[in-house]
């Protein structure tokens, strides 16, 4: 979860449409109606009902609403006490991301808000793999960056040099064709999938290296029938039945990949975090640009809140 997405919330809610709110708030509506998607499935409930006449909050959405507001009002008051102290200090920030975090964060978009907001600052933007990110953080040559894992036997949650903090866990789903034996499974271990031809990622991409330690550590062999460097390639390739793949959710649940089969897989060990992690060596505008990244901690503590909610009959 992101300001962005407490934006976007909020506005809609005033505006009682995706249409209006989007204009409101200076995004696509596409981009908008994904984003509020992607904040219903981290929160796992639905917070509009969507209509001819517009959108309505749920009854969640409503309990939602303030809770939304003081989030976003405790955000912004510690981006300007940061602010405040970085008028002293240079005001460059240097991002980094792993190559692909689902639908998780649009940096794209919080990277522009952020200029919007602060003119003076400038931005420079570097994606890679988890493996040089923190190489980068520690070493100074970024200040803020985000990371996934973990992979058995990775220094890298006491990696020196920098602090990280969890924005998600999730679990990962097998995704398949449609016509693909497996499809109509609603969950299955991973020993029961890893006889079949996947598409996979290179193995410098962490996801790849979760799915090589699980293989491993069960004494099992996986066979790749097709590698590829980008997850809209890899979602395209399965569609055409080269073969399946294992996916976290927030990359299986990408718009390309609607009329896949989604296959939950119930191994403990096939899951993975995305982390906000910051440079010891970070200014105070690196650090208010982290303050509009809501850890996991604060979206468990809403998400709990909201599952009491009684659902309309």
């Amino acid at each position: 979860m992101d300001v962005r997405q407490l934006e976007f919330f909020l506005a809609v809610v005033d505006e009682r449409s995706f249409t209006k709110a989007a204009e409101t708030v200076f995004v696509t509506q596409s981009g908008l109606s994904a984003s509020i998607r992607a904040l219903e499935r981290e929160l796992g409930v639905r917070l509009f009902d969507r209509g001819p006449q517009g959108a309505t909050p749920t009854k969640t959405g409503e309990v939602f609403f303030p809770r939304a507001r003081r989030m976003l009002a405790d955000a912004r008051a510690a981006q300007r006490e940061l602010l405040e102290v970085s008028l002293r200090e240079t005001m460059l920030v240097r991002v980094g991301s792993e190559q692909c975090v689902g639908d998780l964060i649009d940096l794209v978009d919080l990277m522009a808000a952020f200029r919007i907001d602060q003119p003076q600052a400038e931005l420079s933007f570097e994606q890679a793999s988890t493996g040089p990110l923190m190489s980068g953080l520690s070493e100074g040559a970024l200040d803020i960056a985000l990371i996934a894992g973990p992979v058995a036997g990775d220094p890298w949650q006491n990696h020196p040099g920098f602090t990280s903090v969890v924005l998600r866990r999730e679990p990962f789903v097998l995704l398949a064709h449609p016509k693909h034996p497996l499809a109509a499974a609603r969950s299955l271990a991973w020993r029961e999938v890893v006889g079949q031809k996947f598409v996979d990622f290179q193995p410098t991409w962490v996801v790849r290296r979760i799915l090589d330690a699980a293989t491993e550590t069960r004494g099992l062999v996986r066979q790749s029938a097709v590698t590829v460097n980008d997850v809209h390639m890899l979602i395209d390739m399965v569609q055409r039945d080269f073969g399946v793949a294992a996916l976290p959710v927030s990359l299986a649940h990408k718009q390309s990949a609607s009329e896949l089969a989604k296959v939950e897989l119930v191994d403990d060990d096939l899951g993975w975090e995305i982390r906000v992690a910051v440079s010891e060596r970070a200014g105070s505008t690196a650090r208010a640009f982290e303050a509009m990244l809501m850890p996991s901690v604060l979206v468990s503590e809403v998400r709990t809140e909201l599952s009491a909610v009684p659902r309309a009959s």
